[in-house]
């Protein structure tokens, strides 16, 4: 308590468990955090500013912590090294809000600037426009990965709704090409007609990357439209996720002959559809 009395936290830090883990490397590798300047925000009485006076008198600890990471794919994007390690961001404030007394703990926060990769820098996959797609119909796109990226039998395509805010809001999802990137550099895919969303409307196509843990390519808008069956109803149900459907090795379904030699890869950022 003397120590945190005279703002000897530096000296405090030196024993903190999240820190000493972290500098063994046994939890949170990779993570940063910014340098803590502020007094241990745990345990305190309950609507108090007083450190825990229960009979356990809890020593006090930094229990609340923000800690964060860069992918490795948005390390490459990074324009500017904001940090020695290239991070493209930096913490600009860590504090705590002492003033909040309706808990045992005190609340922290942090300021972030965020550094945008450079949008003329071309993506790892590109997406060709896809053709018109219609409710009930199968739909066909094309996409392109620049030569030499690395892919993984567990990447993904997913189909999303315009508005999407999250990785997880995909309405359904196929298994991408783990050979592309390294024998060869475009497919053409056709998706049965229960993996076209059964409502018109405008949407878009990600890639995901297993490994990177992020997209590497997203679409432009396309639009889904009506179904041209004259058996189609006016109203339309929310689509059901089916089964994944696999577009991993031999397949009828992938159209061997859309594919280019391997010395044909395009340009780094040229889109598929720009491939003779």
């Amino acid at each position: 308590m003397e120590m945190i009395k005279s703002n000897e936290l530096k000296s405090l830090m030196m024993r903190d468990q999240l820190v000493m883990s972290q500098t063994n490397g046994d939890a949170f590798v990779g993570f940063c955090e910014e340098s803590i300047e502020f007094p241990p925000t745990y345990k305190f009485d309950n609507g108090t500013d007083t450190y825990d006076s229960s009979e356990k008198q809890r020593i006090p600890s930094w229990t609340d912590r923000i800690l964060w990471y860069v992918s490795p794919q948005q390390m490459k994007f990074c324009v500017d090294n904001f940090l020695e390690n290239g991070a493209p961001l930096k913490q600009l404030n860590y504090s705590s809000h002492p003033n909040y007394c309706n808990s045992d703990h005190k609340p922290v926060s942090c300021i972030f600037e965020i550094k945008g990769h450079d949008v003329s820098t071309p993506p790892p996959v590109n997406f060709a426009i896809p053709s018109e797609w219609y409710c009930r119909e199968e739909g066909l796109f094309e996409y392109a990965v620049t030569k030499g990226q690395s892919t993984s039998s567990w990447d993904w395509i997913g189909i999303y709704r315009e508005g999407w805010n999250k990785i997880s809001d995909h309405l359904t999802y196929v298994w991408a090409d783990a050979s592309l990137g390294n024998i060869k550099c475009r497919g053409t895919v056709v998706l049965p007609s229960m993996y076209v969303p059964k409502q018109p409307g405008t949407y878009q196509l990600c890639y995901y990357s297993a490994v990177e843990k992020c997209f590497l390519g997203i679409s432009s808008i396309f639009e889904v439209l009506p179904s041209r069956s004259e058996n189609a109803t006016e109203s339309f149900e929310e689509i059901e996720e089916p089964e994944q459907y696999n577009l991993g090795g031999p397949n009828p379904e992938i159209n061997e002959e859309h594919y280019v030699e391997d010395d044909e890869y395009p340009e780094q950022g040229q889109d598929a559809n720009e491939v003779e």
